[in-house]
């Protein structure tokens, strides 16, 4: 199972780990599919991870369950997609 570790603008970061936000827009490079794991770096802590509590993976595993793509007349353009994320437990 593929994971993409992407970094995010510190204020949708926090709204994703508390889980208010469940979904990401992103730009379709990576050709993402259902069923893979992101892991979320916040941008401003990205060069020192141990400044926020959520770096870890426990804390921060989601799962791609739904991808939407190909649908300009909705005004997604043809590069992007909107990814359905869900958080995953991870027990060390």
């Amino acid at each position: 199972m593929k994971l993409h570790i992407l970094k995010i603008k510190e204020e949708y970061f926090n709204e994703i780990i508390r889980g208010d936000k469940t979904f990401e827009l992103r730009k379709n490079d990576r050709d993402y599919q259902v069923g893979e794991l992101i892991h979320f770096r916040n941008i401003f802590n990205y060069d020192n991870p141990e400044l926020n509590e959520f770096e870890g993976y426990e804390n921060n595993v989601f799962q791609i369950t739904y991808i939407l793509k190909d649908v300009p007349e909705y005004g997604l353009d043809k590069d992007y997609c909107i990814l359905a994320i869900k958080k995953l437990e991870i027990k060390e």
